[in-house]
């Protein structure tokens, strides 16, 4: 994988993740990940509500920066490993609103 700092100079102002799962075969993958945008997030969601698969399967392939994204998708395990660790960042963040 590239150095972190490299990476991160690509993409000034964005968070860089790293994805860890193992595959299969038990031996680990990582990825590393850009920070979600709107774009990818009306996306995904939309897929998600019909398949979760796919909708983690093209949040990968449109947020991978680093890393062999095929590695996890091709390997059903990591695939729903993946899945595991990425739906709960697809949640909002709680907010308040009460009447003045």
């Amino acid at each position: 994988m590239t150095n972190i700092e490299e990476i991160k100079s690509k993409y000034p102002g964005v968070e860089i993740y790293t994805l860890k799962v193992n595959n299969s075969k038990g031996e680990p993958v990582s990825v590393m990940l850009r920070e979600m945008d709107r774009l990818a997030y009306q996306t995904v969601s939309k897929l998600i509500a019909k398949d979760e698969l796919q909708g983690v399967e093209s949040f990968l392939k449109q947020l991978c920066v680093d890393g062999d994204v095929n590695a996890i998708i091709s390997d059903f395990k990591a695939l729903r490993s993946a899945a595991m660790t990425i739906l709960p960042m697809l949640k909002a963040e709680e907010g308040e609103l009460k009447k003045n």
